[in-house]
């Protein structure tokens, strides 16, 4: 048995010892939030610095004047452009795919497949991006291509639903290649 003293003694110590440990889960937390904004304020900066130069080469191409070495430049630089857009958007496209695959369904979908068709539908995006509109690009993929994955999209292009002769029941499966 221990007296009333001894008890508000070790109370105090255990609420001291609590208060520390949020104050240290808070800086802990700040730190990584903090890191986490960072690299997307990272991200963000890069998209908007290779859409600028996307969109000055895109007018380039306009200039009716360019000789066939110069267009043909240009539209290199574009291409590589989209590339950089592609790769430093990539963790974007792993977390979609990711989020998406479900492997427990019985389908050939494999998730390179859905990885890729998500890769394709980013390039789309890149193409139809209307920097005028003063979205930010990071905003505008984030919010469109889970779009494509649903009805009339992704899912729809790589699988079907077929009924099965033997059981009746329907089955999801990958669409074949013909």
């Amino acid at each position: 048995e221990i007296t009333q003293q001894e008890h508000d003694f070790a109370l105090t110590g255990y609420v001291n010892e609590y208060v520390k440990s949020q104050e240290a889960a808070k800086n802990t937390i700040g730190e990584i939030t903090d890191k986490v904004t960072e690299k997307n304020k990272k991200l963000s900066d890069t998209n908007e610095t290779l859409i600028t130069e996307l969109v000055k080469n895109r007018e380039l191409l306009k200039n009716e004047n360019l000789s066939p070495e110069e267009k043909s430049q240009i539209e290199k630089e574009i291409e590589q452009v989209k590339n950089q857009l592609t790769t430093n958007n990539s963790d974007l496209i792993d977390k979609l795919t990711n989020k998406a695959f479900n492997p427990t369904l019985d389908t050939s979908l494999r998730k390179e497949d859905l990885k890729g068709a998500l890769s394709l539908e980013f390039a789309k995006l890149i193409n139809s991006y209307k920097p005028e509109k003063n979205v930010p690009f990071g905003a505008y993929v984030a919010m469109n291509l889970p779009l494509r994955l649903g009805k009339g999209g992704i899912f729809d292009t790589l699988l079907e639903t077929k009924v099965n002769k033997e059981t009746g029941k329907r089955e999801i499966i990958g669409k074949e290649d013909v």
